[in-house]
């Protein structure tokens, strides 16, 4: 697992993906700093100049994480 990554985008736009916490399972999600529930990320959420997407890890699943219909994406409900 990596602790960070950074993704050059198109439009002027970047991606740092980084990774706090033990463990493989997803326990949270944050964009720019606020929690972000959806298991998603449309490419329009992102403006232009530097984005932070943080995984919060735990080291036990998390059963109910993304379960609802509004987390799907738009191409799964």
């Amino acid at each position: 697992m990596f602790d960070r990554a950074t993704l050059k985008l198109s439009g002027g736009r970047t991606l740092v993906v980084t990774r706090r916490g033990k463990g493989i399972y997803v326990s949270g999600v944050e964009l720019h700093g606020a929690p972000y529930a959806s298991e998603w990320l449309a490419v329009a959420r992102l403006r232009k100049g530097e984005n932070h997407l943080a995984f919060v890890m735990q080291e036990t699943p998390d059963t109910e994480r993304g379960t609802a219909a509004a987390d799907r994406p738009p191409s799964f409900r």
